[in-house]
């Protein structure tokens, strides 16, 4: 039976309940709850909390399910290899680097085409793919089965096409669906720095 770890409960408890408080607000509240939203440094709309408080909204229930449940099924693991004060370091730091990355690649866009966006992005999933990467960088041999498709692959093979695909439609913009690839880019390299500063990578 799969045992839920402290920093995995605590982070799916704040998402859901972050998620179910602005969905129950009043119409004339919602607005302001989108505040959490990390929207373009130019616009009107953004503020730098958003870096910090975006990780933790989502933009509907199929967007919580995917990223808790990926949370749920590599976070114990990691968590109890790395401990508790580690994998919450993991988990903040790589949201972070998703959120950086984003601006910094909007800054990009903004000094080479002028545009200013007033689009924003929400979600777990910088988080969840720093927690990814260093999965697969700790036990890149370790078999895992993919959901919802009962088909073994080695972790190192997901740890490799997470970043191709992020890599791939974050350049070509070819992947319609409104996903920030290059956050997720960014919490994947956390990831994988940080399990080899603390050289935890290619553990038995």
């Amino acid at each position: 039976m799969l045992r839920l770890t402290d920093v995995v409960k605590n982070m799916l408890f704040i998402n859901v309940i972050i998620f179910i408080g602005i969905q129950t607000m009043p119409d004339m509240w919602r607005g302001y709850g989108m505040l959490g939203a990390l929207f373009f440094y130019q616009s009107d709309f953004f503020y730098p909390f958003q870096i910090v408080t975006s990780m933790f909204m989502h933009a509907d229930l199929t967007h919580l399910f995917m990223n808790m449940l990926g949370l749920v099924m590599l976070g114990p693991a990691t968590e109890m290899v790395l401990g508790t004060k580690r994998f919450f370091t993991l988990y903040i730091i790589a949201g972070l680097g998703a959120s950086f990355l984003s601006v910094g690649i909007d800054i990009f866009n903004f000094y080479t085409t002028g545009y200013v966006t007033n689009t924003f992005s929400v979600g777990a999933s910088g988080c969840l793919y720093g927690v990814i990467l260093a999965f697969a960088t700790m036990f890149p041999n370790k078999t895992l089965t993919l959901f919802p498709i009962p088909i073994q692959v080695k972790a190192k093979y997901i740890g490799i096409f997470s970043i191709v695909y992020a890599l791939y439609a974050g350049i070509t913009d070819t992947i319609p669906g409104g996903i920030g690839h290059f956050a997720h880019l960014g919490g994947a390299l956390v990831g994988f720095i940080m399990i080899h500063h603390w050289k935890m990578a290619n553990l038995r």
